[in-house]
């Protein structure tokens, strides 16, 4: 009888092989996508404190907050409709005769700071809210998250 040595793998090695990096694999995956939600909301949260920059800059200059009806107008266009520095992409939103940059998110819609988390939330949406409070002395703004179910709110 001869002995055979054999010079490779067995299928049981191949196969535990690529389930590991499947595993390491699935992993990445995860992490790289919960970095791009913290990305995205970190730039949520610095458009809100521009935007928070913006509305104390009026207050300074009128005397009051916008009031709620008049926030659109505030914030001009529901489209992207400007270009940020070095981007010609119309990829900002004006505020008050300035361009705010959205860094990839979309500006769709102002809602009432009391209103539950939007159903159809996109990943890409930037969820305004603004509500006066009493009368056009103060204000409170905010924006949903992705990463909760909460709402990170700059108020005054």
């Amino acid at each position: 009888m001869e002995n055979r040595k054999y010079n490779g793998f067995t299928l049981i090695e191949l196969l535990v092989v690529m389930a590991i990096i499947g595993i390491l694999i699935a992993l990445a995956i995860v992490g790289f996508n919960a970095a791009r939600s913290a990305q995205r909301d970190t730039s949520r949260k610095d458009i809100v404190a521009q935007l928070n920059a913006m509305l104390q800059t009026y207050q300074s200059q009128s005397g009051s907050y916008p009031s709620v009806s008049n926030f659109s107008s505030f914030i001009s266009s529901t489209t992207n409709n400007c270009s940020t520095q070095g981007n010609s992409n119309n990829d900002g939103i004006t505020v008050n005769g300035t361009c705010v940059g959205l860094d990839g998110l979309s500006y769709n819609s102002i809602v009432s700071c009391g209103s539950t988390r939007p159903v159809s939330f996109n990943a890409n949406d930037l969820n305004l809210c603004y509500d006066t409070t009493g009368g056009s002395n103060g204000y409170q703004m905010g924006v949903f998250l992705e990463g909760s179910t909460a709402s990170y709110y700059v108020a005054n």
